[in-house]
């Protein structure tokens, strides 16, 4: 048996913990920058209980009825994330049925272009 191993934890979870020889391994760079992002969109506003202004407005803005700003609100926690100079695209959908709302981004980082999606359990 390797001594070697990276534990992935699957997307969804806390995909932000790795493991390299059983010692957590902080991540930098374009991956850090990712996952900030990511962390940002799924964390709703009002969760943190040091600081009720950080994450999304999931619940005070975007998954409400007749949704106005909803594109806007989550534009802006993307655009806000360190690391990102410009957001360059940007999708947003929500499902009804499963209360699955999706988001994907492309950004201009200061580590270059990067895209992602983030998957947000309303």
């Amino acid at each position: 048996m390797s001594n070697n191993v990276v534990l992935a934890v699957p997307p969804g979870y806390a995909e932000d913990l790795v493991y390299i020889n059983n010692q957590p391994y902080p991540i930098d760079g374009a991956d850090q920058v990712l996952q900030q992002i990511r962390k940002n969109l799924k964390t709703f506003q009002g969760e943190w209980f040091l600081d009720a202004t950080f994450g999304t407005p999931w619940t005070q803005q975007i998954l409400i009825k007749n949704p106005v700003g909803a594109d806007a609100a989550i534009k802006a926690v993307i655009a806000g994330t360190d690391g990102v100079l410009a957001l360059t695209a940007f999708s947003y959908s929500f499902n009804s049925v499963t209360g699955m709302a999706t988001v994907s981004f492309s950004v201009q980082s200061q580590f270059g272009p990067l895209s992602g999606v983030a998957e947000v359990l309303g």
